[in-house]
């Protein structure tokens, strides 16, 4: 089961609905019947004791994964393609291929949003100061590095829901800093943003809160 901070209220500016959400990892039920409707410019905090049903919530809610009990939608459609423009995230992995250099997974992203995908690239690397890691594929970069881009790439492109799972994670407390503000702004922008953090500050910025409740079930 699981509990949310405030009551659920449909209306016309919904922009994420989940609908008697569960997932199961073995004879551990990690959730079941989610229930959380967002509207625009709305911090939902994730929490669980067993950060494994934050992390698989976090990826449905994405659209990494799909859903086997229940149904998510987003602006209306339910998640899993066609989301360019509508959900961006940053999980544990960050995404990026391993074995090619990050300007060009960076320009192949952007050519959905860029008419220059080339230059916004660049653009995006100079805001981050990485221009000098362009041609360097993530292995050969620091941890934190590497983070940063592919939070900056998140918080760029348009989307109307940010999914972010420990963002923090291998940042040094200037780049945390970067980040809460980064967030503020795009649920000033409009966007909502569903986030698991670890950090306090990070979940201070909470306007609602979803705790998933984890259960073994004996078979």
């Amino acid at each position: 089961m699981a509990r949310s901070a405030e009551r659920l209220v449909v209306g016309p500016s919904v922009l994420l609905e989940v609908r008697n959400l569960g997932a199961r990892f073995g004879d551990i039920a990690l959730f079941s019947g989610v229930d959380v409707v967002l509207e625009p410019g709305v911090v939902l905090v994730v929490e669980s004791e067993i950060e494994l049903a934050r992390t698989t919530f976090l990826e449905l809610v994405a659209g990494i994964t799909m859903p086997t009990t229940g149904s998510i939608a987003v602006n209306g459609a339910p998640v899993g393609g066609g989301l360019a423009g509508q959900v961006a995230s940053v999980l544990h992995d960050e995404g990026f291929p391993q074995d090619e250099p990050v300007a060009v997974h960076l320009q192949r992203v952007l050519a959905d949003y860029a008419a220059d995908p080339v230059a916004a690239a660049v653009q995006l690397l100079e805001r981050v100061r990485l221009t000098h890691r362009a041609e360097h594929e993530p292995w050969a970069m620091s941890a934190g590095e590497y983070r940063r881009i592919a939070l900056e790439l998140a918080f760029s492109v348009p989307k109307k829901l940010l999914v972010l799972d420990e963002p923090e994670r291998r940042l040094d407390r200037p780049s945390v800093e970067w980040v809460i503000e980064s967030v503020r702004a795009q649920v000033a922008g409009g966007a909502a943003v569903v986030l698991a953090t670890y950090d306090e500050r990070l979940g201070d910025l909470a306007t609602r809160r979803l705790e998933l409740v984890s259960r073994t079930e004996m078979s």
